[in-house]
């Protein structure tokens, strides 16, 4: 390899930005795949929430059914109630009215017709008490009525909430590990940046020392030069020691001799080609000159 400072400095610098590649590239995947696991966890629980709402729907609507049922069977009893009870009272008046009339024909010498009363407001007690009796019945059923259970609809209703808890669990576990996930892209990507711009400096160093031909882009601000020769001692006892030319589009020619690889310049001799030899200014600096 060669022993040039400037090359060996940009190699190591470029071997540790590809471990840091390498490294971000490795937590991006574990990220990536914490994201996807995250999402199916995410997607799962979003799933238990539908099942669970439709299960509480499903609950609400049988309760309402068992509510609705409930308040029409109170509605016929109470009904049913009624009527017993107007029909009791119709036949105890008939009663008491055949009483009278019994009474009546005893009292005013028809007792012929008095029985026949007695018989009728007889019939009518049996009326009376029957239609009472029904009644007791009807209130006894009425009172038996269990209201509608809200057990199962409370316990779906309880299951839905839970797994809405859950969901946001996972949706904020998810967004963690998403942003997590977003930041080990970026790092990844600005690691594979920084390395590929060391790869690039390493491998135009590399050019500058081929060839034994030096290229110094820094000679001037404006201008890089359009062609170059030379040479370097990349090893032995002679490594950095070096001398090159390198001319611009404008007509200038810089000539330069280093010791140290290319880092700092000795000997530089500027020529403008374009100014006639003997001119006093064919050697002056360009105005972008930088040595």
């Amino acid at each position: 390899m060669s022993k040039d400072p400037e090359l060996s400095r940009l190699k190591s610098e470029m071997d540790r930005l590809f471990e840091l590649k390498q490294s971000a590239y490795q937590e991006m995947k574990q990220a990536g795949e914490a994201r996807t696991r995250a999402k199916d966890n995410l997607d799962a629980s979003w799933e238990r929430v539908e099942s669970a709402r439709e299960d509480m729907n499903s609950a609400f609507e049988d309760r309402q059914r068992d509510w609705d049922n409930f308040k029409s069977e109170l509605a016929r009893l109470s009904h049913a109630i009624d009527e017993a009870s107007r029909n009791a009272e119709y036949y105890h008046e008939r009663m008491k009215a055949s009483y009278e009339e019994a009474h009546n024909a005893y009292e005013y010498g028809d007792r012929a017709s008095a029985p026949g009363y007695s018989a009728e407001a007889q019939e009518y007690r049996e009326l009376r008490d029957y239609h009472n009796e029904e009644k007791r019945a009807l209130i006894d059923e009425r009172r038996s009525l269990e209201k509608p259970s809200d057990t199962n609809f409370n316990y779906y209703k309880a299951v839905y909430e839970r797994t809405k808890r859950e969901h946001e669990r996972e949706q904020s576990e998810y967004h963690a590990i998403k942003d997590t996930h977003e930041r080990a892209k970026a790092n990844f990507e600005d690691a594979k940046i920084a390395h590929a711009n060391a790869l690039s400096a390493f491998r135009a160093r590399k050019e500058e020392l081929k060839g034994m031909t030096m290229y110094d882009r820094r000679a001037r601000s404006n201008s890089t030069p359009t062609a170059g020769a030379g040479y370097l001692y990349a090893q032995g006892k002679n490594a950095g020691y070096g001398h090159s030319t390198q001319v611009y589009a404008d007509g200038y020619r810089v000539s330069r001799s280093t010791t140290d690889g290319g880092k700092t310049s000795e000997k530089t001799h500027w020529t403008n080609q374009s100014i006639k030899k003997g001119n006093k200014n064919r050697h002056a600096r360009p105005v972008d000159a930088n040595y």
